[in-house]
Order: C-alpha cells, then sequence, then structure tokens
C-alpha cells in the first residue's frame, strides 16, 4: 500500500500531500484491521472451541478407560 514510494520521495513531497498520504495509510490499515477481526470473530467462539475439547476429552477419557 505504500505506492512503491521510498521514505525520501515521501519527504519531499509538499506537506499537504504527505498528509493525505498519511490519512490514506491510515485508513487502508484500519480497514485491514476490520477485515481481521470480523473474519476472527466470525469463526469459532471460545465456547465452541471448549464444547469440540470435551469431547475430544471423552472420546479419549473412554478409549484408555
Amino acid at each position: 500500500m505504500h505506492l512503491n514510494m521510498s521514505y525520501t520521495e515521501i519527504r519531499s513531497l509538499p506537506t499537504r500531500y504527505r498528509i493525505w498520504y498519511l490519512k490514506r495509510l491510515t485508513k487502508h490499515y484500519e480497514k485491514q484491521s476490520e477485515l481481521y477481526n470480523r473474519s476472527r470473530d466470525s469463526g469459532k467462539t471460545k465456547k465452541d472451541n471448549m464444547d469440540g475439547f470435551d469431547k475430544f476429552n471423552q472420546m479419549i477419557d473412554k478409549k484408555f478407560s
């Protein structure tokens, strides 16, 4: 997302374009973070994971008892 610009190229931009660039980067990374959090939260919850673990634990107990 950095538009293949080096640090020195960004520093040579006029101030208003640098400000725009930083706002645009912030917007991009906030959107990426939101998408990541949404995909992570839409997956299994901790309760679902614990239910699966409990079933697995019961299965192992039956097998070895």
